[in-house]
């Protein structure tokens, strides 16, 4: 689950911890609290609070950048999705049309439509085009006189996809009307993911399925009999063609949208699931002795995606080689961060900067004489957000929702130093209070968003 607000299904989602693992000796290095000083450690990452975006008035479910990342939109337990300026912080628009509240949110790769998944088990696509806000000499001012846009004023698209919509014409839509209403799963709607052409959009529910629909007509293409538990994660490859699911039954499984048939299961568990002949699993050895596989909190694919990155609630992240056929295809571990209860957001981020690589293999130059280098990013149930070197493995820094400034983290992140903080958290009596379930980064900036009191989207940005 995503939150912990009454309104939001997801509460209702909450998973306990894999049996049969146990909790580590008080000797492990991972803790919930932080010094205030942190190790400069010149190979890892420094963050720094550039400004706090209010304006929700329950928690804040998920962020995600716009594809230029000049704008960032959020989906809150209030019902709504928020638009919002990141350089200035100014909330452009709000979204209201709803019923219940809002569990998921993402981008078409044009920049001018949103998607919102909700509890109400319905799925709104939302226009978000910049030029047509700066024609109607609309948006909000200040946080004090929102621009409620309600779904009330919904219009029809004409055209077969959404790039043909590109030039406004009389029948377009006007910005911040809802263009469709996608309706059809028969339970809360977790997770929402839109293809790079524009013209599929494929949706992950607590009803165990996985549907794809037609964006220009809102009729839904296929039902996928996904799961035997909550869809919790769906992304698209790159290209379009196929697109994985994950789920609280511990599988991710990939999908061929042309035809709607499983091409392949991974499978936590070596007993579990196979492709043909072959089993894969996730599992580690002396990791966790037996029981059932842990839930799968977040899958997506790697930008080329030869990759997954898999999140599980067991407080690991595993990165499977996807031309691996015969073995085992995870090639590497990242832990350090607490992740148990809550489907937290992870992924990958891309980090450029001044042409000072001392050698390093894994950073490439830009041409601007720059270099950039890729990290693995997850949310945590302590208030974090934690960032590893994909190469080492390393976790590199931990960026503290409570804190202005973060430096970055000189030790290791490795299998031993993850479960004292599980073990703390599990006996707060607030474990999730505290919990950073979105987050997402482009442009060299972070966005985060959490439970608890604070309802802001917190805006970082990398320092050097």
């Amino acid at each position: 689950a995503r939150s912990g607000s009454p309104d939001m299904g997801k509460a209702n989602v909450v998973a306990a911890p894999p049996p049969g693992v146990s909790a580590p000796g008080p000797d492990s290095r991972a803790e919930t609290t932080r010094p205030e000083k942190w190790v400069d450690d010149p190979t890892g990452l420094r963050f720094e609070h550039a400004r706090s975006l209010e304006g929700h008035a329950k928690p804040v479910s998920a962020v995600r950048f716009s594809p230029d990342g000049t704008r960032c939109a959020s989906a809150s337990a209030d019902k709504s999705v928020r638009i919002w300026n990141v350089t200035d912080g100014v909330c452009i628009a709000t979204l209201v049309g709803h019923e219940k509240g809002v569990s998921d949110v993402t981008w078409t790769k044009c920049g001018r439509y949103v998607v919102s998944a909700s509890d109400d088990k319905n799925i709104h696509l939302w226009c978000v085009d910049e030029r047509l806000r700066v024609e109607m000499g609309r948006g909000e001012t200040g946080h004090g006189s929102p621009n409620h846009l309600h779904d009330s004023n919904r219009v029809g698209i004409q055209s077969a996809n959404l790039e043909h919509m590109d030039t406004p014409t009389s029948t377009d839509p006007k910005y911040g009307q809802c263009l469709r209403v996608f309706t059809g799963h028969t339970a809360h709607v977790f997770c929402v993911d839109v293809a790079p052409a524009g013209n599929i959009l494929a949706s992950g529910s607590c009803d165990e399925t996985v549907r794809l629909w037609d964006v220009a007509k809102g009729t839904c293409l296929n039902v996928l009999p996904a799961h035997s538990d909550p869809v919790t994660s769906v992304c698209f490859s790159h290209d379009g063609t196929v697109v994985c699911s994950g789920s609280y039954d511990g599988l991710v499984r990939i999908w061929s949208v042309a035809t709607g048939g499983c091409l392949r299961t991974v499978a936590v568990f070596p007993t579990t699931a196979t492709d043909g002949n072959d089993t894969h699993t996730l599992r580690k050895e002396n990791t966790i002795q037996s029981g059932s596989p842990p839930p799968v909190a977040r899958a997506v694919f790697s930008p080329n995606s030869l990759f997954l990155l898999i999140g599980t609630l067991d407080s690991t992240l595993r990165l499977v080689d996807l031309r691996i056929k015969n073995a085992s295809p995870v090639v590497k571990t990242f832990v350090g961060h607490v992740n148990h209860a809550y489907c937290v957001f992870s992924g990958f981020a891309e980090v450029t900067r001044k042409n000072n690589n001392n050698g390093k293999s894994d950073e490439k130059s830009d041409d601007d004489g720059g270099t950039s280098q890729t990290y693995v990013i997850s949310g945590s149930e302590d208030g974090c957000v934690c960032v590893w070197d994909l190469q080492t493995r390393r976790q590199v820094t931990r960026v503290t929702l409570s804190s202005n400034r973060m430096g970055s983290q000189s030790e290791e992140g490795d299998e031993e130093n993850a479960g004292g903080a599980n073990a703390q958290i599990e006996n707060a009596p607030d474990a999730g209070a505290g919990a950073v379930v979105g987050c997402d980064f482009r442009n060299n900036t972070l966005a985060t968003c959490g439970l608890g009191e604070d309802r802001s989207v917190k805006i970082w940005t990398v320092l050097g």
